[in-house]
């Protein structure tokens, strides 16, 4: 018998997805929001950005300063109206911002609201060392065409406004550090040895399930290690020049191959640890047209999981679409990581240094060779293609008009493997959660992410996350291992792609860790 989640065509897509979803390991940075306050004959509060080169702006609304058009509009050339300290309109374009910011500097206005042409906000660009050495920085935003719109219907009547940053929580970070760890850790005690044959064989369902006997795990080859980081490099610059006719196909392709994912990690959950496939009226099976024979639980987890990827489909934009987008991902992730299974260290070291070089370079380096465009982060976030790319967690920031958090997929799976990698070893040498790696793993990729993070705040740009997740799993298992003398063994091995031997004598290991 087959299933639906073990179809050829199926298993190929679902291929697809795992391969892109690594394509991103970066933590994209939440667009720096503030806000402003307007009061007088309009009395209204405006979502704004706040550009590179701004004066750092409060938290709180004390300050409160006259609004003013600029005249020239442009903002180009020296204003020739009485701005003096206030918050000075004007319209983007004919120059750069920094040189709209330096003539509202020059004639003593307190901040700037850079009018944009279209109904959205963006952050201005500019680097802070490019304003005149005389200039003293100021409080710098933009707003929408239509909110601006509002302001000056009402100019004439003497406006006051309050340039204030959004107050942000840390609990969107929070959210995704515990989805990220908890994969890695599940995604990890599924893939281990004896879990690999952990089926009640009393349970037809263990016949069908693809991963629990006819699938073993596959070996990440040296070969692969190169060639994954030469296919992730050749997709990003794909998507990079052609995202607005690419970004659709892989939308459908990760409902598809996430929908897929989600089946098998259902129907593993159930058969490991219920007991419905026992149940005479889910033994009843029919034939279904390009899948063969399903029985009636299979059809009835196949028709959610289906309907999961197209909720998400259909109402991807929507302020709760990020609760579909995170389940789909994160059975993608747990999916991944019980798939695909490192033989040994030096593999594992392999591709992680190379994926090392890969992020930074896509994300630091790319700048300088594409016009200011960092090629990571712009993939990631979905280009102007109005979409976004959905190989990523999400999770809302409280704050009004505050972009979510988001963690590319790629940053669970990839240090994930070698997570995993370090639990099957030491299944395989009979150590103790205490006396093992795993522990040790689980906790350094924990604290990377924060390293993110804090790099993230710190430098409110988008951040190579291996740059921080690489030392803490990997660099922590080596000097961990060199000081127990043990480096050499895990270098080499031992194997630890299950097979029925191995799964036999490690079972009751592998207790330790759930």
């Amino acid at each position: 018998q087959s299933t639906w989640g073990d179809s050829s065509q199926l298993k190929v897509m679902r291929s697809v997805v795992i391969a892109l979803l690594c394509v991103f390991p970066v933590a994209v940075a939440d667009t720096e929001i503030g806000y402003l306050k307007v009061k007088g004959s309009l009395n209204n509060v405006f979502i704004v950005t706040i550009a590179e080169f701004s004066a750092s702006i409060p938290t709180s609304d004390n300050s409160q300063y006259t609004i003013t058009i600029a005249s020239p509009y442009h903002g180009c050339e020296p204003l020739s109206n009485n701005v003096k300290n206030s918050l000075v309109m004007v319209e983007r374009g004919n120059c750069s911002f920094v040189t709209k910011a330096h003539y509202v500097i020059a004639s003593g206005g307190a901040g700037i609201i850079v009018v944009n042409s279209e109904d959205s906000v963006e952050v201005m660009g500019g680097n802070v060392n490019l304003l005149w050495p005389e200039d003293e920085l100021i409080a710098s935003v933009m707003i929408s065409n239509k909110d601006a719109t509002d302001i000056l219907k009402h100019s004439d009547n003497g406006l006051v406004g309050t340039i204030f940053s959004a107050s942000r929580g840390f609990e969107a970070l929070i959210a995704l550090w515990i989805m990220a760890v908890g994969t890695v850790y599940v995604g990890s005690v599924w893939a281990s040895p004896s879990s690999v044959t952990a089926v009640p064989r009393h349970s037809r369902m263990a016949e069908q399930q693809p991963l629990a006997e006819s699938d073993h795990p596959v070996e990440i080859t040296i070969a692969t290690a190169v060639g994954f980081i030469l296919f992730a490099s050749l997709s990003l610059m794909i998507l990079f020049f052609f995202m607005n006719l690419l970004i659709y196909f892989v939308i459908v392709m990760f409902c598809i191959g996430s929908s897929s994912a989600l089946y098998q990690c259902i129907t593993a959950f159930i058969v490991r640890f219920t007991t419905l496939r026992r149940s005479g009226v889910f033994n009843i099976s029919f034939r279904i047209p390009f899948v063969g024979m399903c029985d009636i639980l299979s059809i009835l987890i196949a028709i959610g999981c289906l309907s999961i990827a197209v909720l998400f489909f259909v109402f991807r934009n929507s302020a709760d679409a990020w609760i579909l987008q995170d389940t789909l991902g994160i059975a993608l992730c747990l999916l991944f990581l019980r798939t695909f299974r490192f033989p040994n260290a030096r593999t594992s070291a392999l591709l992680l240094v190379l994926a090392f070089v890969y992020d930074i370079f896509w994300v630091f380096v790319s700048p300088l060779l594409f016009e200011g465009k960092s090629v990571m982060v712009t993939v990631a976030t979905g280009g102007d293609s109005g979409e976004s790319i959905p190989m990523l967690l999400r999770f809302p920031n409280s704050c009004l008009g505050c972009s979510p958090a988001l963690l590319g997929l790629g940053d669970i799976v990839l240090p994930g493997l070698f997570v995993s990698f370090t639990l099957a070893f030491d299944i395989q040498k009979g150590r103790s959660l205490r006396d093992g790696y795993f522990l040790y793993n689980l906790i350094g990729y924990g604290v990377g992410l924060i390293c993110t993070y804090v790099a993230l705040f710190a430098m409110q740009k988008g951040q190579p996350a291996l740059l921080y997740l690489v030392p803490c799993t990997l660099g922590l298992t080596f000097v961990v291992a060199l000081f127990r003398g043990e480096w050499s063994d895990m270098w080499d091995g031992p194997h630890v792609v299950a097979s029925p031997e191995t799964e036999r004598d490690s079972e009751q290991s592998n207790e330790n860790y759930v």
